[in-house]
């Protein structure tokens, strides 16, 4: 009988985590946790719930996947986040500790969601404090033993100086994920984020839920909270956890005084180990917050989440057997919000981007709904990326400080509705004014084709002087496209320049029209639709600008057939700051000598 991984057996093979963690490591992970949460919210199972019937919406089952396919997916994440932050967002490291963070990321990725596998009461509340105690006790003996004999990115050897036990603590630090338990405060004051680690160790799990819920949610971070040898401090042995007072009790001479010791180093080694592991947690972090979305976000059940374009609301495409297809319509902003997220990724400066499905709904109230659930998601999204790497103000890097504050929120206009995103801004700035401070409108890319975004968002923005833009501007006359009233500021913000190799595809026939482009150069060549002659384009004419005005797909292919580079705009960049035409007299004017 097919189990219920089968259904994420297409993982290419070698995927490219296979550098960082063995597969048979990742294996018992996605075995023993990841898939035992699809099978726990698939709806056959569910149904049998009265809390799910109640109130759907509250029901884990219907919340972003947390199970096979989200795992994976984060551990990637962590991998471009970690590139993209590096040298930016964090300090810049040398190739091997770049390496070792690369290790550590992947193997938190894969032990941070492990406790939602438990369905009890408190199981998903108290899922970062599991993997404390997971990673600590005799449930981790199997992974721990094979990654010591399979230590595919060196995150074992780097340890050698180190207690055998500190590396079961590195993958405690995957509690380190959850901003509620871990505040960036704790990442930025590692002695207390100790005491945290090593409450999360000693307490039951149920006990401790009830200590926080007793604080407004809020983490026990004092020493007094603490469980130790001679006091009750918790309430008495009664409320230890079971790894506390068995594994803990061998494992330590004295749990409190030596463990989770390398976050309190003496030494610039453990220094460096510190930095090197707490910024991973911050890539984790974001990387966790910056999961697929868009066409691929779906429940852990594998059902599909997508917003109504007349409500607003959260659909949920619910399959029963292989027959039975329901869609549940649940009024919830968060859901909501995260239904109509199209994307979220941070950049290549460290600036986080989001995108949109719809900005138009059915009237004028429903849209300002929309836009305050897409302001709730945004603001939670910003607490775990950008907010992740904040640093105190007494930090010893004035640049990277300086470079954490200056990046930017960049959310995407919304092709049914441009003043989408600036509701979304406006409303954030009630939220969150830090974040609302940071946001930047920038042009909409729903009508890229994927590998022209990905293309466009690795280009270069244009930082040329006055004279090189009004130098374009010049040439593009030359070649017949009307110039006079071109901002040679504005509208070159948000424009970039692209490399074509030769052979690759600039445009392709029958898509949709995202970008007019510039060539440097020649060697451009197009096969158009409909029987004509193929055809060349010459240097500084301007290509696609047909399929954008008119907002068609486009009518030809136009491949490479040299190395080159172009100036890649954005469809609504041209429309509002390039697109030009002359009438009849301007167009006389310009051959004088035929009238």
């Amino acid at each position: 009988m097919p189990t219920a991984l089968d259904r994420w057996r297409h993982e290419p093979s070698p995927s490219p985590l296979d550098a960082f963690l063995a597969p048979h490591i990742r294996s018992i992970f996605e075995e023993a946790y990841y898939a035992r949460i699809n099978r726990q919210a698939e709806l056959s199972r569910v149904l049998a719930d009265p809390d799910f019937l109640a109130r759907p919406g509250q029901h884990v089952a219907l919340f972003a996947d947390h199970g096979v396919a989200h795992v994976r997916d984060v551990a990637q994440q962590v991998l471009h986040v970690l590139d993209a932050a590096h040298g930016v967002l964090i300090p810049a490291r040398s190739p091997d500790r770049l390496a070792w963070m690369r290790s550590l990321g992947v193997i938190l990725a894969y032990a941070h969601d492990i406790g939602m596998a438990d369905t009890g009461r408190h199981g998903r509340a108290m899922h970062a404090e599991y993997a404390v105690q997971a990673a600590l006790g005799p449930e981790f003996d199997d992974i721990i033993a094979r990654l010591r004999s399979h230590d595919a990115g060196g995150l074992t050897a780097r340890l050698s100086p180190y207690p055998e036990a500190v590396l079961r603590e590195l993958l405690a630090m995957a509690m380190c994920h959850s901003k509620s338990k871990v505040p960036v405060g704790l990442l930025n004051d590692p002695p207390r984020l100790r005491q945290v680690l090593l409450a999360a160790a000693t307490t039951d799990l149920a006990f401790l839920h009830g200590l926080q819920q007793r604080k407004s949610s809020r983490p026990p971070v004092a020493p007094c909270d603490l469980p130790d040898s001679g006091s009750a401090a918790t309430g008495g042995a009664g409320h230890r956890s079971r790894i506390a007072t068995t594994r803990l009790a061998t494992a330590y001479r004295d749990f409190l005084r030596d463990g989770f010791a390398w976050l309190e180093p003496s030494d610039g080694a453990g220094r460096d180990l510190v930095d090197d592991v707490l910024d991973t947690v911050r890539v984790l972090r974001c990387a966790d917050a910056l999961r697929q979305r868009g066409t691929a976000l779906k429940t852990s059940g594998n059902n599909e989440i997508f917003v109504d374009q007349h409500s607003a609301n959260a659909i949920f495409a619910l399959r029963l057997g292989g027959e039975r297809l329901y869609l549940l319509e649940i009024s919830d902003p968060i859901s909501a919000g995260e239904a109509n997220l199209s994307s979220s990724e941070l950049d290549r400066d460290g600036n986080l981007r989001i995108a949109f499905h719809h900005g138009m709904f059915r009237d004028g109230d429903t849209i300002a709904y929309a836009a305050r659930s897409a302001a709730l998601v945004v603001n939670d999204i910003y607490a775990d990326t950008l907010g992740s790497f904040a640093r105190p103000a007494h930090d010893a890097d004035p640049d990277l400080s300086r470079r954490v504050a200056s990046v930017e929120v960049l959310l995407e206009s919304v092709d049914d509705n441009p003043a989408f995103a600036g509701l979304v801004r406006d409303t954030l700035r009630d939220l969150n004014a830090e974040a609302a401070g940071k946001v930047r409108i920038v042009p909409s890319l729903q009508a890229a084709t994927p590998q022209e975004r990905t293309r466009y968002l690795a280009g270069a923005p244009i930082e040329w002087s006055r004279e090189h833009r009004q130098t374009l501007l010049e040439r593009l006359a030359q070649v017949g496209h009307r110039t006079d009233g071109i901002d040679v500021v504005e509208a070159f913000r948000d424009v970039r320049q692209i490399r074509l190799a030769a052979g690759e595809v600039l445009v392709e026939a029958g898509v949709a029209s995202g970008f007019v482009y510039i060539p440097e150069a020649h060697g451009l060549h197009g096969q158009p639709l409909g029987g004509y002659e193929p055809f060349t384009v010459n240097a500084w004419t301007p290509v696609g600008v047909t399929g954008v005005v008119r907002g068609a797909t486009r009518n030809a292919t136009i491949v490479a057939r040299a190395p080159l580079t172009l100036i890649a705009i954005p469809k609504d960049v041209y429309l509002r700051l390039w697109h030009r035409t002359y009438d009849t007299a301007a167009f006389a004017a310009l051959f004088p000598a035929a009238s």
